[in-house]
């Protein structure tokens, strides 16, 4: 029988080395390897690749799905906590984050096909660990400046988005999350839903309910690198909530619309319109 009963921890740590992960027993399927890349895992039998196992070895074939199944949900975290990253403005040092790649398989695929700012450069990691531009001039990752961020769609131009785009349709990198290709969205403050999905759905989307306890009428999120703090303050209409969207820095005092982040005007807004669909 195929025994790969582990705890979440242990799939986000088998995710984490930098070379390919691989697990090796023997079931009545014969000698089975699985092997973790970039949160996918393939199979091999007797030393050859096959896309699942034998139909007669009904439990270790159950054993799979279930292994697989949390690999990726664990592979879904790491990318989540790193688009949030991106959202939230998080800055790491040039040590960090050379560090993050050397320990982190999946860590070092993401980054390879994420545009970075690296100081005031724009850029991606590569295998070999050097800094590569758009135009493909090269250095060493130690050479370059600390902070470092992932860079957010609102902060690049029309023909920065186009020659990145060019450049991962030109090496064939698919993007972890949705980053060049992420969306402003319109908020309808007119726009209402029903109390106990406004709930649901903003504990999903991280947005903290900081108004009465038994009612939201309050909710807000924080955007650290940004220095800025987003407001929804939701209004009853009968049995629904429609809301309106107001900033402050992270003192509290009132932001006007001119001094906040595109950033964050484009990332409350797309929540605020989830929100309120």
């Amino acid at each position: 029988t195929l025994r790969l009963s582990l705890s979440r921890g242990a799939y986000i740590a088998a995710l984490a080395p930098a070379e390919p992960s691989s697990v090796s027993v023997d079931t009545d399927a014969g000698a089975v390897t699985l092997q973790i890349v970039a949160g996918e895992v393939s199979i091999e039998v007797d030393g050859v690749s096959c896309r699942s196992l034998p139909k007669s070895a009904a439990s270790a074939r159950q054993a799979l799905k279930v292994f697989r199944s949390e690999v990726r949900s664990a592979t879904k975290k790491i990318i989540s906590d790193l688009e949030e990253a991106m959202v939230l403005g998080r800055r790491w040092t040039s040590e960090c984050f050379a560090a993050e790649r050397r320990s982190s398989q999946l860590f070092r695929w993401a980054t390879h096909r994420l545009v970075c700012w690296f100081g005031d450069e724009l850029g991606v990691v590569d295998d070999e660990d050097r800094f590569v531009t758009v135009d493909l001039e090269t250095r060493a990752l130690g050479d370059l400046a600390a902070p470092i961020r992932i860079a957010h769609v609102a902060e690049l131009d029309p023909p920065a988005l186009r020659a990145w785009g060019d450049y991962f349709a030109e090496h064939e990198l698919s993007q972890p999350f949705e980053q060049l290709a992420r969306q402003d969205t319109a908020f309808d403050e007119s726009s209402t839903t029903r109390y106990d999905k406004l709930g649901r759905q903003a504990a999903k989307l991280s947005w903290r309910n900081f108004g009465e306890t038994e009612s939201i009428d309050a909710l807000d999120r924080c955007y650290w690198g940004y220095g800025a703090r987003a407001v929804i303050t939701a209004h009853k209409v009968v049995q629904l909530r429609s809301g309106t969207l107001s900033y402050t820095d992270l003192s509290g005092a009132p932001l006007e619309l001119n001094d906040v982040h595109p950033v964050v005007l484009l990332e409350s807004r797309r929540d605020a319109a989830v929100l309120f669909s």
